[in-house]
């Protein structure tokens, strides 16, 4: 998750926030800045300051939900920070699927929709990128599951780009059209995803090379 600006600028992650007080991952090297926006965060007893959400959003306390509102709590101090990361487990469903899936899917709808319910008037500088490590099979298993799959789906939110439809080819579900007659087929690489958003709405045009050397990425029509 971006907002807009160099990429680069400020390489830290912030990934969590337990109730009762938030906890920051910090994968970058500490610094004065750092240092000032943990203060920021902090009331005068040392304890984390409790964050309003704005407008009416709610988040859940789940991991995604806590790790979003993170997330939009640090954008709204305009500490600088350009990019984020954030973790949700619970998706290796091998066994029981169909409750676990569903239960998956709404933590994270909620979650996304209270994050951009909270930041409704900075959405205009935020890209939003949704992806996972790996697909599912296509047919369940014995355990009325799926065991781990090839293709995916992902998810932007961002301004400027051409939502609200179905990006890419579509290979299929025939077992000839299949990875290997068993998993979804690859028709779209995740880099070449990230690469359009970054010459578009990140404005990042130099980032491409740097961050993918080599990398020829494909038209995906986002912008």
């Amino acid at each position: 998750m971006c907002a807009s600006g160099s990429l680069f600028e400020f390489p830290v992650h912030i990934t969590k926030q337990h109730a009762g007080g938030t906890t920051f991952r910090v994968f970058a090297k500490e610094t004065p800045e750092i240092r000032k926006l943990n203060d920021r965060l902090r009331e005068p007893d040392g304890k984390v300051a409790p964050y309003r959400p704005g407008g009416g959003a709610t988040y859940d306390d789940t991991e995604i939900g806590r790790g979003l509102q993170s997330v939009a709590r640090v954008i709204r101090m305009d500490a600088g920070i350009r990019a984020f990361a954030v973790d949700m487990g619970g998706w290796d469903t091998h066994e029981n699927q169909p409750p676990r899936l569903a239960n998956l899917a709404g933590q994270l709808a909620r979650a996304l929709g209270a994050f951009h319910a909270d930041l409704h008037d900075r959405l205009d500088r935020i890209v939003l990128v949704v992806m996972s490590e790996f697909g599912r099979r296509l047919r369940s298993n014995k355990s009325n599951g799926t065991d781990h799959g090839h293709a995916g789906l992902t998810i932007v939110s961002a301004p400027h780009i051409a939502g609200g439809v179905m990006h890419g080819s579509w290979p299929g579900l025939s077992s000839d059209r299949l990875d290997n007659a068993v998993d979804l087929a690859l028709t779209t690489d995740i880099r070449s995803i990230l690469v359009e958003l970054m010459l578009g709405p990140l404005g990042t045009p130099g980032a491409p090379v740097a961050v993918f050397p080599h990398f020829e990425p494909k038209k995906v029509g986002l912008v």
